[in-house]
């Protein structure tokens, strides 16, 4: 799996420009640590009874939290939890079987993805309500978690990106709405 041990990232891939579909043109990096998927696979590892990578992937979440005290969220960041992952498409690279673009970086990173804000909570929440997580707590924590449930609010029902990160506009997505009344 993509767990990166020295930081807690969970990386959605280790590879980059292996397109969607032939003739697409949908070949995104992902390289990086995707909060939602992050979450999803943490929960894998939650029914398996791996909680190690819980724990690592909580404090990746603090540090990710703290970087933006205004809790402006991307939806992806790098292993190391900084956000500027620029893209870049490589022109004098060919792509998977001929199909390019080969793209370094991911602009999704610019997106605003209000979903994140549900996956978020759901990850931190079992801290609390959890006894066997109990020594994780902290007042910073709970200040955390509540600061997202906040946000979620505040944000619950606006345009985004949503989860397939199409690059036409934001608009109202269900998916987004309700993750953030899962927070």
């Amino acid at each position: 799996l993509h767990c990166f041990e020295d930081t807690g990232a969970i990386v959605a891939a280790l590879t980059t420009s292996i397109p969607e579909a032939p003739g697409s043109g949908r070949t995104w990096d992902y390289r990086y640590c995707w909060l939602r998927d992050a979450y999803y696979a943490l929960s894998a590892f939650r029914l398996l009874g791996h909680f190690e990578e819980r724990e690592q992937f909580v404090r990746y979440l603090i540090n990710v939290a703290s970087s933006t005290p205004d809790l402006d969220l991307a939806p992806l960041y790098r292993i190391d939890a900084e956000s500027d992952l620029e893209e870049h498409i490589l022109d004098h690279w060919p792509g998977f079987n001929g199909e390019g673009p080969v793209r370094v970086g991911n602009a999704a990173a610019r997106q605003r993805q209000h979903d994140v804000f549900g996956e978020m909570v759901l990850a931190l929440s079992p801290v609390f309500l959890d006894e066997r997580f109990s020594a994780e707590r902290s007042p910073a924590t709970l200040d955390l978690l509540q600061r997202l449930a906040r946000k979620a609010v505040a944000v619950a029902g606006t345009p985004d990106a949503g989860i397939w990160e199409l690059r036409s506009g934001p608009r109202i997505q269900t998916f987004s709405s309700v993750m953030c009344w899962a927070a």
